[in-house]
């Protein structure tokens, strides 16, 4: 081989190096989101397929009327889905293929907890900011400097639902709990809190997002007489169980985490046997309260649906709250991945909070909201009423 033929050779073998030392580089690049256009981009982080498909649109729908809300001049806001698909590792795939729009700013993001515990590193890496509505395991913002969650946390909605047992006088409880960090999480702070209130603990069962049977599992528990059943998971499962109970005339007293607590997917799943049924709640619509009644006023106006006026999930008042936060930060000049994040660490006194329909909202060091807390609601007549 000649000299020119070995030359070419270097030539082509400096050229495939080049091209692989710059795909690593632009992979590696943090992407630097433009401050200068009149268009930015915030990505609702949900399942909008599979399991939990109904949170999706709804929780977008909040978010896209809170900036209707409150318009920026100048500047256009787009509302993008992620599909989560209520699946840890859909949610990582879905991140990754967006973080690096350069329009992409802020999220409003995780119905699930997996999701969000998965999701973190891609988030992080992004620097991207994230504004959690629904996602309550307190792990979420453990190392999460860029995770700012609105809702209580489950450390205290598992004291709630102990000592609501307590006072709805339950001696004997069965738990059915779903099998991820959310639902695991939760049963276990129950089982921890029941121990120091003496409320006794007489069954356990587990399931999974392909349980659509629960009858086996009833009927065990069942033969264990508790006087109450606690379900931790969420209300598409939750539905089915209230039925299928019925069915088998499981005439326990009903408990359920938050994950239940939507209106609209419960009544119209489980119609008379949702009644009576306690449910934990971040936020309970208040009807008399001024904010409360506009948004749900606004939302019903925009989203009819059915005309039944069933109230949507609680955690659209945390996605519209969201939405107004970055809004506010936005109106104020802050239109980067970097300056909505100080903008939002500087939301840590009740002075620079944020006032919505969930309340006064600002963070904490971890990046939690304050003083938040979980409430009890029960079906009444079909609707969730906050309980005695």
């Amino acid at each position: 081989m000649g000299i020119e033929s070995k030359r070419s050779r270097w030539w082509v073998l400096a050229a495939v190096i080049g091209v692989v030392v710059a795909g690593y580089l632009v992979l590696r690049t943090p992407v630097r989101p433009s401050s200068t256009g009149h268009q930015v981009t915030i990505g609702v982080v949900g399942p909008f397929d599979g399991p939990n498909a109904h949170i999706g649109p709804v929780i977008r729908n909040a978010v896209q009327l809170g900036f209707d809300h409150n318009p920026i001049d100048g500047l256009t806001v787009k509302v993008i889905p992620i599909d989560t698909k209520s699946d840890p590792s859909a949610a990582v795939a879905a991140l990754q293929g967006s973080v690096s729009d350069p329009d992409l700013v802020a999220l409003v993001a995780f119905y699930h907890s997996s999701t969000a515990l998965a999701g973190k590193p891609v988030v992080q890496e992004a620097g991207l900011p994230a504004l959690i509505y629904s996602a309550s395991n307190p792990k979420v913002t453990d190392d999460a400097p860029f995770y700012f969650r609105l809702v209580p946390t489950d450390d205290n909605q598992a004291v709630v639902l102990a000592d609501a047992a307590r006072r709805l006088q339950a001696r004997r409880v069965g738990i059915l709990y779903y099998a991820d960090e959310y639902g695991k999480g939760l049963a276990d702070g129950f089982r921890a809190r029941a121990r120091d209130i003496g409320v006794e603990i007489v069954d356990t069962h587990s399931y999974d997002p392909t349980t659509v049977d629960f009858r086996s599992i009833l009927s065990v528990m069942k033969g264990k007489a508790p006087d109450l059943v606690l379900i931790c998971g969420f209300v598409d499962k939750t539905t089915i169980i209230l039925n299928q109970a019925a069915d088998q005339g499981f005439r326990a007293k009903f408990l359920a985490g938050d994950g239940t607590f939507n209106e609209q997917e419960l009544v119209r799943g489980a119609g008379a046997n949702a009644e009576g049924v306690y449910v934990a709640a971040p936020y309970v619509f208040d009807e008399s309260n001024a904010k409360a009644r506009s948004f749900l006023d606004a939302y019903w106006a925009s989203f009819p649906g059915d005309g039944s006026q069933l109230k949507p999930a609680s955690w659209t008042a945390f996605a519209y709250d969201a939405a107004g936060i970055l809004a506010r930060g936005l109106k104020e000049g802050h239109r980067t991945r970097a300056d909505l994040h100080r903008y939002l660490r500087a939301i840590n006194t009740p002075q620079t909070g944020y006032d919505g329909v969930a309340g006064l909202t600002y963070f904490n060091a971890r990046g939690d909201a304050v003083r938040r807390q979980f409430q009890l609601a029960v079906v009444k007549g079909g609707r969730f009423v906050s309980a005695p």
